[in-house]
This record gives structure tokens, sequence and C-alpha cells, in this order.
């Protein structure tokens, strides 16, 4: 059985006295749902068309759920405009600044993580050369960013230590410096602007 024609989300339709009989063809169908559902992979340039990718340019609609490949983001339609929704990166390992490395195998590795727009390092480090103010712990990727420089309160082996973050993703050691024996990056958060 042929569709007949296709509706306004891109479903097949089937009309009495169209196809050869009124039955639903299931390949038809399976191939829709498949192609559809309600949510949809593409990149922010096919997002912007407001068109279905590889469905004969059918229109989007509210509710429709599309997860961008091109920026990481799932947005869902809603009053004829995409919305960004909750999102969470989950922990990406990240590399230390020449001179630091893990404190050691037993406390978790330098890592980062976006969820819902709060940025989040985790990670115990210490350096062999270097530990006063200024000095560069690691670089975070755009994306992860803060707008503006902002310092941070943690922990080293000698007690209360402070960070910089820089909007050119610098993460250095602090007013007063870092300890470099090891210093706790784990708890460190801001909110990414991006």
């Amino acid at each position: 059985m042929a569709v007949d024609t296709y509706g306004p989300r891109s479903e097949p339709q089937f009309v009495a006295g169209g196809a050869p009989a009124i039955d639903v063809d299931p390949t038809a169908v399976g191939a829709h749902v498949a192609l559809m559902g309600n949510h949809v992979i593409g990149t922010t340039m096919q997002r912007n068309a407001n068109v279905i990718p590889n469905a004969g340019a059918k229109a989007v609609w509210d509710g429709l759920l599309w997860s961008d490949t091109t920026d990481g983001y799932t947005y869902k339609r809603i009053g004829g405009a995409w919305v960004r929704q909750l999102e969470d990166t989950g922990w990406v390992p990240l590399s230390y600044a020449a001179n630091w490395s893990d404190f050691n195998a037993g406390y978790p590795s330098l890592a980062i993580r976006r969820k819902n727009g709060l940025t989040m390092l985790s990670g115990m480090g210490k350096t062999t050369a270097g530990s006063g103010v200024g000095t560069l712990i690691t670089t975070v990727p755009v994306g992860f960013r803060i707008s503006r420089q902002e310092v941070r309160v943690t922990i080293g082996a000698g007690g209360a230590c402070s960070l910089e973050i820089f909007a050119d993703g610098s993460v250095k050691a602090g007013p007063g410096g870092v300890y470099a024996t090891w210093t706790s990056l784990s708890g460190v958060s801001w909110n990414a602007d991006n």
C-alpha cells in the first residue's frame, strides 16, 4: 500500500479510495517513526532552516526536540522559537599546564563538566615548579569559560588557597598562590557564559 499524502509533521496519511486499499502500510509508518519520533538530530544550520533534515523539507513544529550536533545542546520548539534545554556534558578530561600533574592515582584526574550552564572542575593537582600568584594550572576550553575574571577559594596541602579563572580560559594560582604539594580543584565552579 502506498502513502497517499503526508501531514503537517511529515506523517504518512492513508485515505479511503486513494491507495490500493485502506490498510496502512506498516513499512511507511515504521520508516516515519524511525526518522521522526519527536526528537531530531542535526546541525545548527539545519535547525535554523526550520525544516526536518532528509524529510523532503518538511517544516518543524512546536514540541519538537532537536539535538544539535554543532553546539552539543538540545533545543525544544516552543511558540515558534528554539529554546535551549537542560544539558550535561559529563566529565571531560582536561590537561594540566606545564609542570602540573595529577596528585596521585588515588585521587580524581583533572576533568571539567558543564551541567545546565554551571561549569565544574574535578581533580587534585601538584606542581614541580612554580605555585605563586599567576602560575598557569590549566586552560578551560571554549563553551566552559567564564565571561569575566573571578577568584575561587579552594584547599591545598597547607590550607586555604585561591584560583583565578579568566575569560580566555586560563585557570591560575590566585592571590597568595596555591600549594605545590597538592591543590584541590574539585568543587571549583562558575556559570559558563557561552
